[in-house]
């Protein structure tokens, strides 16, 4: 909605834009493969019931 022209003003569509950067850039960090590998999922705890 912030891409429509005239709908906001100047400084909101920026703001949107740069925050929008920012939140790929940290999305892209935390799908690496270093953080897959630092957060992987132990197997073990899988196969044990809860409780």
């Amino acid at each position: 909605m912030a891409a429509i022209p005239g709908l906001y003003p100047v400084w909101m569509v920026t703001e949107q834009i740069v925050f929008s950067l920012i939140m790929i850039g940290i999305a892209d960090f935390l799908t690496s493969d270093h953080m897959r590998a630092v957060f992987a999922k132990d197997a073990d705890a899988d196969s044990t019931p809860a409780g």
